[in-house]
């Protein structure tokens, strides 16, 4: 499916959407110290979602998550879980918006310097039919993409090494032709936000990377 944008993308043509919670102090207040870092960026035009806050809505989480080490036998929790379900929601109220790119931003979400210019030049580089950009992401390097142009970098789906593809969803950009693709193969709070998108979204998905990273998660190190 083509986007109907016209002329080419910059990032005054894609619309933020800050995910949040609002249900204890601790999350009012990391909110509000996400609205203070975008504000002091200068990224405007930005509507909120507030998402499903675990314990809050009683959420238990009982899928046993069987990725990485099933004898574990672990199970994957009320946090997680609502996480899967907050950016499910984010999906749809993005897909009723009239916008056709949308950048999602966790409120953890931390820009690094320049990454203004950086940006303009990456979304001029990334081909026209992409559906996701990691501006944000970890775990990315290692995944052997193919260098596209500049900082642009593509990960194409592998049978072979179906999980060869960057981590994180804290801030990147989506198109809104795939939305539906990722409303359809997310029904399930089987596995983590990011590794839900992993196994079942992105193998039919155009999917690349900004490298390095244009925004860290909070203070976290998080592997490159």
């Amino acid at each position: 499916m083509e986007s109907k944008a016209a002329g080419p993308l910059t990032f005054s043509k894609i619309r933020p959407g800050f995910l949040h919670l609002p249900d204890t102090q601790e999350w009012r207040d990391r909110a509000n110290e996400g609205r203070k870092h975008f504000k002091e960026q200068g990224i405007k035009n930005i509507f909120e979602v507030a998402g499903v806050h675990g314990k809050a809505w009683g959420i238990q989480g009982r899928f046993i998550y069987l990725r990485d080490n099933p004898a574990e036998q672990l199970y994957l929790g009320d946090g997680k879980t609502a996480g899967v379900i907050s950016h499910y929601i984010l999906y749809n109220v993005m897909k009723a918006l009239p916008d056709e790119y949308f950048m999602v931003l966790e409120d953890d979400a931390r820009f690094v310097d320049g990454w203004k210019e950086k940006i303009e030049t990456a979304l001029k580089d990334v081909p026209k039919d992409f559906d996701f950009l990691f501006v944000g992401s970890c775990c990315a390097e290692d995944k052997q993409p193919k260098r596209i142009k500049g900082d642009i970098y593509y990960y194409p789906h592998r049978p072979e090494h179906p999980d060869w593809y960057p981590q994180s969803g804290f801030c990147y950009i989506v198109a809104k032709k795939c939305l539906q693709h990722l409303i359809d193969t997310q029904r399930t709070t089987a596995d983590p936000v990011d590794v839900g998108l992993i196994y079942r979204a992105f193998p039919k998905m155009k999917v690349y990377a900004i490298l390095p990273r244009l925004a860290d998660q909070g203070d976290t190190p998080l592997p490159r």
